[in-house]
């Protein structure tokens, strides 16, 4: 069928099929329903491309703390304080967000 996009474990696209640009360095993201909420842009075009994005977002974290006694314990009790940390997502471990993935071709149909 002409304009069939299709996912290929090749290096190139087969005869009668042609690189599909629009996907080459990108996931591949299912159109939304009519009035979805599952894409934050709504129900998108075919072929419509979308940029990148990493909302705001914080990590929070328990320290549980012992007593001034030490930090042992024994028959006594040494109440303990926990303090609560959050952090910021400024820091990474690399250049981009993303899944484990795979590398697929697509093309598409002429």
């Amino acid at each position: 069928m002409k304009g069939a996009v299709v996912a290929f474990n090749l290096s190139i696209c087969p005869t009668g099929w042609q690189v599909y640009t629009p996907a080459q360095g990108r996931f591949v993201r299912g159109i939304d329903k009519p009035g979805g909420t599952t894409d934050p842009d709504g129900q998108r075009a075919p072929g419509t491309l979308q940029s990148d994005m990493v909302g705001p977002h914080t990590h929070t974290y328990n320290d549980l703390t012992e007593s001034a006694h030490g930090g042992f314990t024994n028959d006594h009790d040494h109440p303990a304080t926990t303090k609560q940390y959050t952090t910021g997502s400024d820091l990474s471990t690399g250049p981009e967000t993303r899944p484990k993935n795979v590398a697929l071709l697509y093309c598409v149909m002429n």
